[in-house]
């Protein structure tokens, strides 16, 4: 997966994120999964927001990957 620098962030992010909205319809553990396994890919950049209801799903998978790469 190819990364690049956030802006002046100093961020080093995938080219490629996951968006989180279609998690919603899953269980958090089911989306996490899913999460993490984008992670292993070399996905480190989700795209989330509160009103996606995936906050959860979110948590879950940080708490099985270093919180720092993401």
């Amino acid at each position: 997966m190819e990364l690049k620098r956030l802006g002046q962030t100093g961020l080093i992010v995938s080219r490629l994120s996951f968006g989180t909205g279609p998690l919603e319809s899953l269980k958090p553990k089911a989306g996490g999964e899913l999460l993490v396994k984008a992670f292993d890919l070399g996905i480190n950049l989700w795209d989330s927001s509160s009103d996606y209801g995936t906050y959860p799903h979110m948590r879950w998978a940080l708490k099985h990957l270093p919180r720092e790469q993401v």
